[in-house]
């Protein structure tokens, strides 16, 4: 018997005068999500949540792995030596079983250094992403408010970033270098 792995997020529902009569059960939520768990669920390893080996297919397009670099670098505030091998350790896993396919060289191929511009608070913008397969509760207490379920065991879950692919990836290896300093170290970013 498979065991439910459901999550719940509390999310803010904005009021949009603009959408269509038949588009008014598809609910636009904003919310912070763990980018550690993001990176399991999309593009993620492609025996996870279920195995389905098209869904790191799933990105809009070829990573640039050198922005992906700079990102690390710009939430760190600190340069990054050796980035070509770091970026292989932290993402060997997910994208090296696709390295076939086109436009998914691997390891990738950034040498030197990588510079990160000065910020006293190094922080980005919302990801787009698009849910299927969530539950959603709207809180009778707090208009505007709701609560959304996700279960990433379920064969209806899917999660796609629209929006954002090299901030995610920036952002989890940012996080997983952090974690050689501070093991317990957690990030969520803004998502719409």
């Amino acid at each position: 018997m498979k065991t439910k792995s459901l999550e719940r997020i509390s999310v803010v529902v904005p009021k949009n005068p603009f959408t269509p009569p038949e588009l008014t059960t598809v609910h636009h939520c904003l919310c912070a999500l763990d980018v550690e768990k993001l990176m399991v669920w999309w593009p993620g390893l492609p025996h996870k949540p279920h195995a389905d080996p098209k869904k790191v297919k799933a990105i809009q397009r070829s990573l640039d792995w050198k922005r992906v670099s700079q990102i690390g670098a710009y939430l760190l505030q600190e340069e990054i030596d050796n980035c070509g091998d770091l970026l292989d350790e932290v993402f060997g896993p997910i994208y090296h079983p696709k390295k076939n396919d086109p436009g998914r060289e691997w390891p990738p191929q950034i040498r030197g250094t990588v510079k990160y511009a000065m910020s006293s608070f190094p922080f980005f913008t919302n990801v787009l992403v698009h849910v299927n397969g969530a539950t959603f509760h709207p809180n009778p207490k707090i208009s505007g408010t709701a609560e959304i379920g996700l279960d990433p065991t379920t064969k209806e879950f899917q999660l796609a970033v629209i929006d954002g692919q090299h901030r995610v990836n920036g952002a989890y290896f940012a996080l997983m270098l952090r974690r050689k300093i501070d093991p317990d170290a957690k990030f969520e970013i803004p998502a719409e």
